[in-house]
């Protein structure tokens, strides 16, 4: 359940990114999403790693998934904001700063 996949997550983040591990974050949040299904949680995960490897793109299209399967969160919005900024896109990120600011 919950509990596990968060543990999977921050295994994942805590552990594997900061060694460079990402191939095996990346497997770690497949599994658990095979196992479970779709959760926001786990799109948040895939938009850090993506960002871990300086994918911006992949990391903005998680992020997005992530806030559609969390509308309620305020960090899957400022996740997004932030990654959408990095990317260059002013008056999305812009949107998506109010939307958190909205939620908080």
């Amino acid at each position: 359940g919950g509990d596990r996949v968060a543990a999977e997550i921050a295994l994942a983040l805590e552990v594997y990114v900061p060694l460079g591990s990402l191939d095996r974050a990346t497997a770690i949040v497949d599994l658990a999403e095979r196992r479970e299904g779709p959760r926001g949680s786990l799109e948040l995960a895939r938009g850090r790693i993506a960002l871990a490897r300086h994918d911006g793109t992949a990391a903005v299209s998680a992020f997005q998934r992530g806030v559609e399967r969390m509308p309620g969160s305020t960090e899957a919005a400022l996740l997004l904001a932030s990654a959408l900024r990095a990317e260059h896109r002013s008056s999305e990120s812009l949107v998506a700063y109010r939307r958190a600011l909205d939620l908080g």
